[in-house]
């Protein structure tokens, strides 16, 4: 346990005494007052070596710019007191007396409510938590805790010497007190300088999200008017593709003669309404920018099938033209022919009797197409 120790010359009189410190004897009592005034000197003395002891650290090591000055002001207003002091034992030998008080260590009300400020910067417990946590009891701004020392006078009686044996405990929550006092201004500071920078952070985030966002807002626009430009190339390549199918489809059918094109007009009309009702309901399927385009792809497919088909109903249709032909309006008489020749027609006629029925077949195909 810590001990502090001080001497202090012992004077009868305040204005005699000291020019002559042999005019009288020094008496050792725990409750005399030049005792209690010692034991109070010793704590204040202490109080300052530690505290500017701890400040150096401070300063060298952590860089901190405390005033030492406030610091020694501040040591100034504390105020030791000691109450109900009792003897517990006395040596008779050597004239050393062992006491027991009670300590009151006074504090200014605005030291300690500078200290809690500091202290709830940093979110430390405030002071009457860490009183409670040392043993001592804070009421108000007043420290109070159970003190051990002894007092001696020397051999010729002209000093008294105070030891202190506890005081470790109260003197350090003096010392937390009076720093954390004069860290308050440096903590202030460091939280304005902290605060300044989130705002500084804050408003370079919300600059740096709202460039973000502007650029976002213009490639979105970019990709929109890229999108709708390929959109309108596809729908206009899609066109092209349909004119083309339409074109070799119209080619087809103009191919042939009035007459084809009239025996294959309705099964052709009823295609084309089909083709269109198809592809429209089709197209439902697709995202709804690209139903024309898919509209249209669909018709260019459906179209380009029909083409071969077309051709191939033309054909077969100009094929049944020539056997309808051969039959004679009028009884005319016919040479005779020769057996080659009578097979030969036959062989002709049921040609294009099957031409005939296969023709029908496919048309009903078609019209189930």
């Amino acid at each position: 346990m810590q001990k502090l120790a001080i001497g202090l010359m012992l004077c009868s009189s305040l204005l005699t005494a000291c020019s002559n410190p042999f005019s009288s004897a020094a008496k050792a009592e725990c409750n005399g007052e030049d005792s209690r005034q010692l034991v109070a000197e010793v704590l204040a003395k202490n109080l300052n070596q530690t505290g500017l002891a701890q400040i150096k650290t401070l300063i060298t090591d952590q860089g901190m710019d405390l005033d030492l000055v406030r610091f020694k002001a501040l040591v100034q207003q504390i105020k030791f007191e000691l109450t109900d002091v009792r003897t517990n034992r006395a040596e008779t030998a050597t004239t050393k007396k062992f006491c027991q008080a009670s300590l009151k260590v006074s504090i200014p009300a605005n030291t300690i409510n500078d200290a809690n400020s500091a202290r709830a910067i940093y979110q430390e417990m405030d002071l009457q938590k860490l009183a409670i946590l040392s043993d001592l009891e804070l009421t108000g701004s007043n420290v109070s805790y159970e003190l051990e020392y002894s007092v001696q006078p020397t051999d010729d009686g002209q000093k008294i010497y105070a030891e202190v044996q506890n005081a470790d405990v109260p003197l350090e929550f003096v010392n937390q007190v009076i720093l954390g006092a004069l860290q308050k201004p440096l903590r202030l500071a460091e939280r304005r300088e902290a605060e300044q920078s989130e705002q500084q952070y804050a408003l370079e985030e919300q600059q740096l999200a709202e460039e973000q966002a502007a650029i976002e807002i213009q490639q979105a626009a970019e990709r929109q008017a890229n999108q709708a430009a390929y959109q309108s190339l596809q729908q206009q390549e899609a066109a092209q593709y349909l004119t083309s199918a339409n074109n070799k489809l119209n080619a087809v059918w103009n191919s042939t003669t009035k007459r084809v094109r009239d025996q294959l007009l309705a099964e052709q009309r009823i295609w084309l309404k089909k083709r269109d009702l198809e592809c429209r309901l089709n197209s439902e399927d697709a995202q709804p920018d690209m139903r024309e385009v898919a509209r249209l792809r669909c018709e260019t497919e459906v179209t380009n099938q029909r083409i071969g088909i077309l051709q191939q109903l033309i054909a077969r249709a100009e094929a049944e033209q020539p056997a309808k032909a051969t039959v004679a309006p009028t009884a005319v008489q016919q040479p005779s022919k020769s057996n080659t020749d009578i097979a030969t027609e036959r062989a002709a006629a049921e040609n294009a009797a099957k031409l005939a029925e296969n023709v029908q077949r496919l048309e009903r195909e078609l019209r189930g197409y």
